[in-house]
C-alpha cells in the first residue's frame, strides 16, 4: 500500500482516472456477473410480461404456462443471485486493484480472486452483521411509528413524523460509520467480521465530516448518472420499439448501467480509508 494521502477532490480525480485507465480490465471482470444478473431478471419477468401484454392472455388462459413460467423464474433467480454475489466479491477485488494501481503495480485479478475467495465466509458474516443493524433500526423505527399513530388527534401524526426523521438520521449516521467496511475487510484480514464494523466506526471517528462530504459527492455523482439514464432511451424511440417485452429487456439492461461505478466506489473507499488510517 502506497503512503500517499490524497486531498478531498483528489480522491475523486484519482478514482475516476483509475476507472478510465483500467476500463478494459474492469469491464472484463464485471461483464459475466452483469450479464448473469440481466439474464436472470429477463428470465424471471419477461415471459409473464410477454404472455399478458403481448399475447393478451388472462385468467384461465395462463394456467398451461404456470409451470414453465415458475421454472424460468427459479432459474432466473439463481442466475441473478450468482451475479449479485460475484459483484459483491468484485467490489473487494477492485479495492485490491486500486491499491496496486496507486502503488504503480500490475493488476492481478487472479490473485485478488484467490485471496477474497479464501475469506468469503467471513465476508458473508460481515455483510449479515452489516444488514442486521440496519434491519434493527428499521424495525424499531416502524414499531415507534405504529405506536405513535395509535395516539388520537394530531399529536400522533407529529410524533410519527418525528420517529421517521429519527430513523432516517440513524440510518444515515450508521451508513457513514460503516462506509469503510470494504477496505477494512480487505486489508485488515485477521480481524473478526463484527470487528470489521467496529473498526470502520473507529476510523470514521477521525473525521466524520470528511466521510460525510465524500459520501455526499459520490451520491450526487451517482444520482446525476441515474438522472441522465432516461436520455439513453432516445434510441428506442428512433427504432420505434413498442413491444412491451423488448422495452422491459431494454430498461433492465439500462438499469444495470450504474454498476460500472463499482470500481469507482471501491477506489474512493480505499483512498478515504488510507487518508484516515
Amino acid at each position: 500500500m502506497d503512503n500517499c494521502k490524497y486531498g478531498f477532490w483528489e480522491i475523486f480525480n484519482k478514482s475516476f482516472a483509475f476507472m478510465v485507465k483500467k476500463f478494459p480490465s474492469i469491464v472484463k471482470e464485471l461483464s459475466l456477473p452483469l450479464v448473469a444478473q440481466i439474464f436472470g431478471i429477463i428470465l424471471s419477468l419477461v415471459p409473464l410480461t410477454y404472455l399478458t401484454k403481448n399475447l393478451g392472455l388472462k385468467g384461465d388462459e395462463l394456467v398451461p404456462y404456470i409451470i414453465p413460467v415458475l421454472i424460468l423464474l427459479v432459474i432466473g433467480l439463481i442466475f441473478y443471485a450468482w451475479g449479485f454475489w460475484r459483484c459483491l466479491l468484485i467490489s473487494c477485488h477492485m479495492v485490491l486493484a486500486s491499491c496496486d494501481y496507486f502503488s504503480s503495480k500490475e493488476l492481478d485479478f487472479n490473485s485478488y480472486k484467490a485471496d477474497i475467495l479464501q475469506r468469503q465466509g467471513n465476508y458473508v458474516k460481515m455483510l449479515l452483521w452489516y444488514s442486521l443493524f440496519i434491519f434493527v433500526i428499521c424495525i424499531l423505527g416502524i414499531f415507534a411509528v405504529i405506536l405513535t399513530l395509535s395516539q388520537k388527534g394530531s399529536t400522533g401524526a407529529v410524533l410519527a413524523m418525528f420517529c421517521i426523521i429519527l430513523m432516517t438520521l440513524a440510518i444515515i449516521f450508521y451508513s457513514l460509520k460503516v462506509s469503510l467496511v470494504l477496505p477494512v475487510f480487505v486489508f485488515e484480514r485477521y480481524i473478526k467480521p463484527l470487528d470489521v464494523i467496529k473498526r470502520s466506526f473507529e476510523i470514521t471517528d477521525k473525521s466524520l465530516l470528511l466521510v460525510f462530504g465524500v459520501q455526499l459527492v459520490y451520491g450526487l455523482i451517482l444520482g446525476a448518472f441515474n438522472l441522465a439514464l432516461p436520455l439513453v432511451t432516445f434510441p428506442v424511440k428512433l427504432l420505434c420499439i413498442t413491444n412491451e417485452a423488448l422495452l422491459m429487456v431494454y430498461n433492465i439492461v439500462i438499469g444495470f448501467a450504474a454498476l460500472i461505478f463499482i470500481p469507482f466506489f471501491s477506489s474512493v473507499s480505499y483512498l478515504l480509508y488510507k487518508r484516515l488510517n
